[in-house]
């Protein structure tokens, strides 16, 4: 409906000629007729609900350019089902895709992750939630040979340099922090995990790209994540690995005949 509210129409009738719900009498109760289609309490406060709150007020004051832009929308839905324009090419594609991702999401809202199933799996890999405090050295990687200044930097630094000190060879190009959050959570990927997740306390690391950056880290400390720090991206990560099963075995249940297998081995050839 979004082309809806983007064409100006102008209201020839003035706010009292206006339907109105002042006598409705429930949600049933129709309160105005465009086009043919009888609009009750439900649907229009149902359709006002779904119009941003700073645009709602000027359709609550001015009914009738609400329903006239509802009839036009409508009108021109019913045209293009006229013209058989689902069944065709683009469009059909399209709407097929509107259908599969709706019943997909429907399917992946149902399902449910119980609070004890999240505790479990927390108790169960402790060791993969860790939270990380480190000291960074970073570069933007519109700066040539980013990745190979850090590199050069962190050997200065695990010959005991300090980043601080680093830093301040090159002020304009590289940022020094003193102390990054880094959550090492299998439930939250990140381009950093791989490579901190390998360090101990002390240790500098590779530089990894980190947004529009290459950064070195200095590891200051590793201690075990508290689990309601954790406990949200526990939840999407079993939901997820649900909704993949359910995928993978709605895919593996497609019965699929091959007739002509000779066409095939044809058409695979480069």
């Amino acid at each position: 409906m979004k082309a809806l509210f983007l064409v100006p129409i102008t209201t020839a009738l003035s706010f009292a000629q206006a339907p109105t719900i002042a006598n409705a009498t429930g949600p049933d109760s129709v309160i105005a007729i465009v086009g043919g289609h009888k609009w009750t309490v439900a649907q229009w406060e149902q359709r006002l609900a779904e119009i941003p709150e700073k645009s709602r007020a000027h359709y609550q004051a001015d009914p009738v350019d609400l329903l006239r832009r509802l009839g036009f929308y409508e009108s021109i839905i019913e045209a293009a089902k006229e013209a058989k324009l689902d069944q065709k090419a683009p469009y059909r594609q399209k709407i097929e895709d509107i259908l599969f991702d709706a019943e997909t999401n429907e399917v992946n809202n149902g399902l449910l992750v119980m609070p004890e199933e999240q505790k479990k799996y927390f108790e169960g890999h402790k060791d993969e939630f860790r939270s990380v405090r480190a000291k960074s050295l970073s570069m933007l990687l519109a700066n040539p040979g980013a990745r190979d200044k850090l590199t050069e930097l962190a050997v200065k630094a695990r010959a005991g340099q300090s980043l601080a000190d680093l830093q301040k060879a090159d002020e304009k190009r590289l940022r020094y922090e003193e102390a990054v959050p880094i959550n090492l959570n299998p439930a939250i990927p990140d381009t950093r995990t791989a490579v901190v997740a390998k360090a101990k306390v002390g240790d500098v690391t590779e530089p990894v790209r980190v947004d529009a950056n290459f950064v070195i880290y200095q590891i200051d400390s590793i201690a075990p994540a508290d689990y309601d720090m954790v406990k949200d991206e526990i939840y999407k990560k079993l939901k997820n690995e649900r909704f993949q099963k359910w995928a993978q075995e709605q895919t593996q249940s497609v019965k699929v005949e091959i007739t002509n297998p000779d066409y095939f081995k044809k058409n695979s050839q480069p």
